[in-house]
């Protein structure tokens, strides 16, 4: 009903094109559906559920026109300032499958699903909290001795560490790698993933982060020291970078 019986139809279709066609219109209809709080929330359900679909379409185009409905959705909620409780339980499954598609193997999904996550996370109607909490659940032990899903979900941490700095948990962050036991992973790409979140967690919230590295069994004493060499050179730096803007 609220797209239209023909819509509908067309978004069920076994042809892509009518369901990529389908999404798109929907698209273009979110100013005239979503006119105020009352009716957004009426229609936030039927849109979750649309767009969860789109997102494990196998075809790319459905998907990558599930996501475009998805941002134009929710410039739609910002415009009329939908509530973030209200649609932080909804989107929470949304969200679970992006953090999925990180690792997918076609890059273009993986990159797509990268920016709509990282948009959501800017988002005034989505509490950052959980986003960051869903991206720091612990992976199935088969996906993180792969190691594709582990890399891509490390990465995606340190954006968001590095976009929100005090706003995250930065302990969540590092027992997340703990346990996906990335520092001594079989895939080097992987151990580079976690010293990288590790020197940009150092950068935004200090010694702390070095300190609770210093009894971690995955960590030998030869990664510890370099990560502290790594840490007095940002603590020289940022004192430099202070003493000069004063």
């Amino acid at each position: 009903d609220i797209y239209g019986m023909y819509r509908a139809n067309c978004f069920f279709s076994k042809n892509w094109m009518l369901r990529e066609a389908a999404l798109s219109k929907m698209s273009l209809l979110s100013k005239e559906i979503y006119k105020s709080e009352s009716e957004a929330e009426n229609c936030a359900q039927v849109l979750c559920d649309v767009i969860l679909r789109s997102i494990d379409d196998r075809n790319v185009q459905v998907y990558l026109a599930g996501l475009i409905l998805l941002d134009d959705s929710m410039t739609r909620f910002e415009e009329i300032e939908f509530p973030p409780q209200k649609l932080g339980s909804l989107m929470s499954k949304i969200i679970i499958n992006l953090l999925a598609k990180l690792a997918d193997s076609k890059q273009k999904v993986a990159d797509s699903a990268e920016l709509s996550l990282l948009s959501l996370a800017h988002s005034s109607c989505i509490d950052i909290s959980i986003l960051y909490n869903a991206a720091t659940k612990r992976i199935r032990s088969e996906e993180a001795k792969g190691g594709r899903t582990c890399k891509a979900r490390i990465q995606f941490l340190e954006n968001l560490v590095a976009e929100f700095g005090n706003n995250v948990s930065w302990e969540r962050a590092i027992e997340f790698t703990k346990s996906s036991k990335a520092f001594d992973h079989r895939d080097s790409g992987v151990r580079d993933a976690a010293k990288s979140l590790v020197l940009t967690l150092m950068m935004v919230r200090g010694e702390k982060v070095l300190r609770s590295l210093e009894n971690c069994d995955e960590i030998s004493e030869r990664q510890l020291n370099e990560f502290r060499t790594k840490f007095a050179i940002i603590h020289q730096t940022n004192a430099e970078s202070l003493f000069r803007n004063r």
